[in-house]
């Protein structure tokens, strides 16, 4: 004699408790659109691309941070008929758009020269503080006259608060900029990180390369 042995029936494990197998089910998925690499983002501005203008004349970005929800910082300088160049800073949402909400409609720009003379002012790099501040550094200070200014630049730092205004804790000033230099020499300074997963950073470097050079 022989036997076979099947499986129990539906009705014979809801009887003895056991849990009916579970059927397959489809589920609608959302529409997406992949781009292949290297595509621009047509969800970014309308067409991946966007350009930030702060007094009509040469602005240029030499930093960009990048916040975790996608928003981003754009860190330079913005040329002004008046000042010459000064430190800027632009804040944009993840739609490619200026953060209204940020400085002054979405831009904030800080001038180290005086009322009476304006100043070549670049920022260089960009970081976030641990407060969630953002600090630029580079070079500040360089008067009309040469290449880079009759008198050489100074490294030029400049802190922000979240929403755009000078951090007023930061500097001698309580105006959120500050500016030093070495002796016999003109300076510049970068943000590099020291080591990974720290928040510190160090600035560098210090050189003759901004100095004037002679007709």
């Amino acid at each position: 004699m022989s036997f076979r042995r099947t499986a129990p029936s539906r009705t014979a494990r809801a009887r003895r408790g056991a849990p009916a197998p579970r059927q397959p089910t489809a589920e609608t998925l959302e529409r997406r659109t992949l781009l292949s690499a290297g595509d621009l983002d047509r969800t970014f501005s309308g067409d991946g691309k966007l350009t930030v203008d702060f007094a009509g004349a040469r602005d240029e970005a030499n930093a960009v941070l990048v916040r975790p929800d996608g928003t981003i910082f754009a860190a330079g300088f913005a040329t002004s008929p008046t000042r010459l160049e000064d430190f800027a800073l632009a804040r944009i949402d993840l739609r490619g758009r200026l953060v209204p909400s940020f400085g002054r409609l979405g831009k904030v720009t800080t001038d180290f020269g005086t009322i009476e003379a304006g100043t070549f002012d670049r920022a260089q790099g960009a970081a976030f503080t641990r407060e969630g501040r953002i600090l630029l550094v580079g070079y500040a200070g360089a008067v009309p006259g040469g290449d880079f200014g009759t008198a050489g630049p100074r490294f030029g730092l400049a802190r922000y608060t979240p929403g755009g205004a000078p951090d007023r804790e930061f500097g001698p000033s309580h105006d959120g900029a500050e500016t030093t230099s070495f002796r016999g020499s003109t300076t510049s300074c970068w943000l590099r990180p020291t080591r990974p997963r720290r928040r510190t950073c160090s600035v560098a470097r210090v050189s003759h390369y901004f100095r004037s050079v002679p007709p």
